[in-house]
């Protein structure tokens, strides 16, 4: 048995992640969080996606990746699309494995001026 079997989260974490995974945005908006040190509940920037899946709870460098690619108003990222990457950090003495947001690039088929989008990705429930 596992810890997210038995206390499973209503939010992404990277154990939910196989691999690299691009999917739609399909809205950010403003949650409640509770506060894991007790006390008030915290507003959070939250990235819901197209499909079957949790929503996520966004840290400032996946909003930062977010807006380099795709511009610092939030409304603008609704219908783009974002790669999903686990990948390890070090973080306050431990090494964590976290969710990273890329953009996925655009790809230039030979003999045209037009970047054409990478197809798109099935979804997978988790």
């Amino acid at each position: 048995m596992k810890q997210s079997d038995v206390f499973p989260s209503k939010w992404l974490k990277a154990e939910d992640l196989a691999g690299p995974l691009t999917v739609r945005i399909a809205d950010v908006r403003l949650d409640p969080i509770k506060n894991p040190e007790g006390g008030e509940d915290q507003e959070k920037p939250v990235l819901v996606l197209e499909g079957n899946f949790k929503p996520m709870i966004l840290n400032v460098t996946n909003w930062k990746a977010l807006a380099k690619g795709y511009g610092e108003d939030s409304d603008a990222w609704i219908g783009k699309r974002v790669t999903l990457l686990k990948t390890e950090v070090d973080a306050f003495g431990e090494t964590h494995v976290v969710i990273r947001l890329r953009i996925p690039e655009a790809k230039v088929i030979a003999g045209s001026k037009e970047a054409v989008p990478e197809p798109e990705v099935e979804d997978i429930p988790f």
